[in-house]
């Protein structure tokens, strides 16, 4: 006997929210409003006579039923999706330009990735690369990145990722704000000068307790939600902010901003690069994993000074604005 198929629409939203265990993720994910995502639910529930998620307040878990249902769907999707990539692919010229779109965090997106995309460019001329400039990996898990660069400790679920660079941090502020005084020769120092957060307060607390520094309130100071900020106002000479040796190298090699201490932390958070275990354009996406590992091991060897256990002075302290990238933010 046949069987009707239950709605294939249905299907795909069951699987998304199923996946992300919200209705409400998996509406952004696909790029409708969440009722819509409720609506088809719910008609699959009808079609098979069987509910598939017990809803809660502010969450949703799956039943036994649905638990049976994920496993089958995602390993379809998936397949549908590698068997249309390779038609796709098979009937592209090798001539054909390839659209890559990565992801980044605004933080290496306009200190560091923005100044090197052109060698990229030159380098494979038939690859046009897309920067999505974002704060979470969402442009990847919904499929409108092919590749992320992200902070992270790792553990992320159906992602392939790998330590771009082993970041070291250390404080970081203008020769001027140590010309003015007051000194900033021990960690101790740290006290007498305004503190600059980026993203979280936490990170000058654990830098603090690492060098076991005792009486400098890192609940003060102001907090700023990008990392360019943090060190524009450092650069400025309005106070002290942690720094890592890759985002920072600019400004502490034009001497812009100075390492004033010997102390130097390796963060939890890493930076990480992240793909998909299927990438639509896995050619591409590896063309571009290989060129930013070199750029990055051509860094570290240009400016192995940065990562030395002691302060580090620019020989000669132009003062050149750092360069911007026009990277549009997502």
């Amino acid at each position: 006997m046949n069987h009707r198929l239950p709605s294939l629409n249905a299907l795909r939203m069951f699987e998304s929210a199923a996946r992300l265990r919200s209705f409400k993720l998996a509406a952004e994910e696909l790029h409708v409003t969440q009722s819509a995502v409720s609506r088809q639910i719910h008609t699959l529930e009808s079609q098979l006579g069987v509910l598939l998620f017990r809803r809660r307040n502010r969450a949703v878990e799956l039943t036994d039923a649905g638990e049976q249902l994920l496993p089958v769907m995602t390993r379809a999707i998936s397949e549908i999706g590698a068997v249309t990539r390779r038609i796709g692919s098979a009937g592209q010229s090798a001539n054909d330009p390839v659209h890559l779109v990565i992801s980044a965090t605004p933080g290496i997106a306009e200190l560091w990735l923005g100044a090197r995309l052109g060698r990229f460019c030159r380098a494979y001329p038939h690859i046009e690369p897309e920067i999505l400039v974002s704060t979470d990996l969402k442009p990847l898990q919904n499929g409108r990145a092919d590749l992320a660069i992200h902070w992270g400790t790792g553990a992320w679920p159906n992602l392939q990722q790998e330590l771009l660079h082993p970041t070291m941090e250390f404080p970081v502020c203008s020769p001027r704000l140590l010309e003015r005084g007051p000194p900033l020769t021990t960690p101790a120092d740290l006290r007498h000068h305004r503190l600059l957060h980026w993203q979280s307060r936490g990170w000058w607390g654990a830098w603090l307790r690492a060098f076991e520094v005792q009486d400098v309130d890192w609940n003060l100071g102001p907090l700023l939600h990008n990392y360019a900020l943090a060190l524009d106002m450092a650069i400025a000479g309005e106070g002290v902010a942690l720094a890592d040796d890759l985002l920072a190298s600019e400004a502490l090699l034009n001497g812009e901003l100075v390492k004033p201490l010997a102390e130097v932390r390796a963060p939890e958070y890493q930076q990480q690069l992240l793909m998909r275990a299927d990438p639509e354009r896995p050619e591409a996406v590896a063309a571009f994993r290989d060129w930013l590992h070199n750029e990055i091991a051509q860094h570290d060897r240009d400016n192995a000074v940065l990562r030395e256990p002691r302060p580090f002075r620019a020989d000669a302290p132009a003062r050149r604005p750092r360069r911007r990238s026009a990277i549009t933010q997502k």
